[in-house]
């Protein structure tokens, strides 16, 4: 039997494969995702630490930081997360407003999902 890698799936998918084929296998690479982004939830715990993946607005995207409370809402899990001094600056230049005085910014409703363990 051959192993199909993920080069050939690609190449098959650019090249030959019609509407339908690529229909399915968008919604099966959105099925993937779905579930990835429960796993990458469920990893989130209370003190560790985490960068912000796939979030909009983009101004969150790579910041890391420590989680500091988890809350259940109805239909997601969010937590706020106290960011380190460097995700606190460059928070601060992405043009959000933050306090001077303030060393290390607590970012609230964050979704668990965008939230990656380091």
């Amino acid at each position: 039997m051959t192993e199909t890698t993920l080069e050939q799936a690609i190449t098959f998918i650019l090249n030959e494969a019609d509407e339908d084929g690529v229909e399915k296998v968008f919604n099966a690479g959105n099925q993937r995702m779905k579930t990835l982004r429960t796993i990458r939830a469920a990893a989130v715990t209370e003190g560790a630490k985490v960068r912000i993946h796939g979030i909009k607005p983009k101004k969150w995207e790579g910041l890391e930081g420590e989680v500091k409370r988890i809350e259940n809402k109805r239909t997601r899990i969010n937590v706020t997360l106290l960011l380190t001094k460097e995700s606190t600056e460059e928070l601060r230049l992405r043009g959000h407003w933050i306090p001077g005085d303030e060393e290390r910014y607590e970012a609230t409703g964050i979704p668990a999902s965008a939230c990656k363990v380091l």
